[in-house]
């Protein structure tokens, strides 16, 4: 698959000699985790001045159970805070329900404004 982009940045990747992969997602990709008790909070602060869930450029979880969070792209990974809930069992992510059971409805206005 190939990008189209007026980025100067996509135009030299296209170049390169591992170029961007591209994946679409549909409806089907996103998984419903309400019913996952994992962690209590991602707030990386508990108090007033502290960081809030708002605050969070990124998050990066490691499959041993740790969360990380990142304030700034430019900063290390920090570990958060957790406060994990304790009867927790680990689930297949195939066995978590689709958000989403059908795409979402286009009206023909939107779709022709996607188009270009």
């Amino acid at each position: 698959m190939r990008l189209r982009s007026t980025s100067p940045f996509a135009d030299q990747q296209e170049n390169a000699p591992r170029p961007y992969d591209v994946t679409y997602l549909n409806y089907s990709f996103s998984k419903s985790f309400d019913k996952v008790g994992f962690l209590k909070s991602i707030r990386p602060g508990r108090g007033k001045g502290d960081p809030k869930v708002t605050d969070i450029k990124a998050l990066r979880y490691i499959p041993n159970g740790d969360v990380f969070f990142e304030l700034k792209l430019t900063e290390e990974w920090t570990i958060l805070p957790q406060r994990k809930s304790p009867v927790v069992a680990a689930l297949p992510f195939d066995s978590l329900r689709n958000q989403h059971l059908t795409g979402r409805k286009v009206t023909k206005r939107k779709f022709d404004d996607l188009q270009y």
